[in-house]
């Protein structure tokens, strides 16, 4: 198992244990570093294959660069931190930044 997440942009496969039933996901991590310090648990936004996402929806997600997958910024959830088992990458820092302003946009934070 890993170590967890470390803080905003990261890619992770997520395996969620409900009812006993396992199901992996791969998440973008969306919690800072210094809240992820606190042991709470971890928000993310899910990651969806881009030809799923709906007309009305492609304004809250951002492209992850080299594959067909989005960040659905209108899908968050948060797991608890040992769930999170395996890291894949990172955001780069103009997709990290995409987030964050989809983030704004989802929760009208606009000034």
């Amino acid at each position: 198992m890993s170590e967890g997440p470390a803080g905003q942009g990261e890619i992770w496969t997520v395996t969620a244990k409900v009812a006993n039933i396992e199901r992996e996901h791969t998440v973008v991590v969306l919690t800072t570093a210094a809240v992820i310090l606190q042991d709470g648990p971890v928000t993310v936004a899910m990651v969806k294959p881009g030809r799923e996402i709906l007309e009305k929806r492609r304004l809250l997600t951002v492209a992850i660069p080299g594959t067909s997958d989005v960040v659905a910024v209108y899908n968050m959830v948060a797991f608890p931190a040992a769930w999170f088992t395996r890291r894949q990458g990172v955001l780069p820092p103009d997709s990290l930044a995409s987030v964050r302003s989809a983030l704004k946009s989802y929760f009208d934070l606009h000034d």
